[in-house]
């Protein structure tokens, strides 16, 4: 969704924040667009491949690190979520013991 064209588009200033998925961004474009628009900047938790080899993304090889906000993938971490996946967890271990006792 954003790669070089929709890059072009954008302010030199630019703030573009991602907590969606880290495929969205072509990072190679943003990157080259970062260096050439020092005032821009980019925000994210999330990048590209994070799951299997998220040091290969191009965010953490670059000369840029002053135009990045890179934080941990937490975004299921609020009380809310947590409650959740808690509550089910219990369900499966209670569904789990009553098919074994």
């Amino acid at each position: 969704m954003v790669n070089e064209a929709v890059l072009k588009a954008g302010k030199p200033n630019i703030l573009l924040v991602n907590t969606a998925r880290g495929e969205i961004v072509d990072e190679e474009s943003l990157v080259k667009f970062l260096v050439n628009n020092p005032n821009a900047k980019y925000a994210t938790d999330v990048v590209n491949n994070e799951q299997q080899d998220r040091l290969s993304s191009p965010l953490f090889n670059s000369d840029i690190s002053n135009q990045l906000v890179i934080t941990q993938h937490i975004g299921g971490m609020t009380t809310e979520a947590q409650e959740i996946a808690y509550g089910r967890a219990v369900e499966l271990l209670s569904d789990y013991l009553r098919c074994e006792g």
